[in-house]
């Protein structure tokens, strides 16, 4: 109807003063701003391998890797956000390094000072996905959850072979009997294997004590449980490794009693460690049809090609490049999945 310098020269012609239009609006606020934002419980993902860098995905794309760096970084910003009551971590991993596993343990216990914190296992939680969820108060599990698998080894890949009947020779200058102990160009020796089981089990010695800190069981007694057995939800409540069993909606309704909150009181935000955006249900159901429509089948977790392709590079990740995740020094944990020796 008019061009905007004429809405201005009319807006002044009506109220008899200089003004003119601005850009945009009052934003209307709603009664929840009005009177303060509404408490959160924060629920942070731990999908995939867990390493000790940052988080992200394979090649592929096929396998979610979760970093301690990453998920750390999270967690400090909830311990120091006043708005989140509660933390609940809901974790679908198999394990993977076992310093990425112990930094996160300590970043949780330091974060269940201030405030609770909940465990939610999903299809997997063990090894080095048990280790976090035991940073936790209290852990929930589906009675079918795989978890346990506490446990850990190391290895190294090994050419030596490879390079003799090549004829490929090296020459080394070290300092330190055990220098060269993870070289790719020759075998343990004996010494060496004998430095790197004392390695190993201090490790599993600290693994078996830091879930002790946190579940009703001693060092002795974990370890009954321990030595790389893998138990279902519900035989892990039995043992004691788990405290409940029950889903993500479960430990969400805990989270909120722990926290003092009524029932629905509460915001939920995710905050999501591993690479990937959480999915909204009426959005994954689209997602999971349009999966099925392209042949690909969709776990839930991760969408695989069915068939040979999709079984091919399965194998390329569990048998290549797993390995190649973790530094040529680094303990692993026992993960139920088969992994190619190194």
């Amino acid at each position: 109807l008019l061009y905007g310098d004429e809405a201005e020269e009319l807006l002044q012609r009506i109220v008899g003063s200089p003004m003119g239009p601005e850009q945009g609006y009052q934003r209307h606020e709603i009664a929840d701003e009005r009177w303060g934002t509404r408490p959160e419980i924060a629920v942070v993902y731990i999908d995939g391998l867990i390493t000790s860098g940052r988080s992200g995905s394979s090649p592929f794309g096929s396998a979610q890797i979760t970093g301690a760096e990453t998920i750390n970084e999270i967690l400090r910003q909830l311990r120091r956000d006043n708005n989140v009551k509660a933390v609940v971590l809901r974790i679908n991993s198999p394990g993977g390094s076992a310093l990425g596993s112990d930094l996160i343990y300590r970043e949780l216990r330091h974060l269940s000072t201030r405030k609770p914190v909940i465990a939610s296992m999903g299809n997997i939680a063990a090894s080095g996905g048990y280790y976090a969820a035991a940073g936790a108060d209290e852990i929930y599990a589906t009675p079918v959850s795989l978890t346990g698998s506490i446990g850990i080894y190391t290895g190294k890949f090994n050419v030596e072979s490879l390079a003799d009947r090549f004829g490929i020779t090296t020459h080394f200058e070290r300092r330190g009997d055990r220098a060269g102990a993870f070289s790719p160009w020759q075998s343990w020796s004996e010494d060496e294997k004998e430095g790197i089981g004392r390695t190993l089990s201090y490790l599993y010695e600290l693994f078996l004590h830091q879930v002790a800190q946190t579940r009703p069981l001693d060092a002795d007694e974990v370890d009954e449980v321990a030595r790389g057995r893998v138990w279902t939800g519900q035989a892990a409540m039995q043992n004691q490794l788990v405290d409940t069993t029950g889903g993500l909606i479960d430990a969400l309704q805990r989270a909120e009693e722990l926290a003092g909150l009524e029932p629905a009181e509460a915001a939920y935000t995710d905050r999501t460690g591993a690479a990937g955006t959480v999915l909204s249900p009426g959005v994954a159901t689209k997602v999971s049809s349009l999966l099925s429509r392209l042949g690909i089948a969709d776990d839930g977790d991760i969408a695989v090609p069915e068939g040979q392709f999709g079984s091919a590079i399965e194998q390329i990740e569990s048998s290549l490049l797993w390995p190649m995740y973790f530094r040529s020094d680094e303990a692993v944990f026992m993960s139920p999945y088969q992994i190619a020796p190194f």
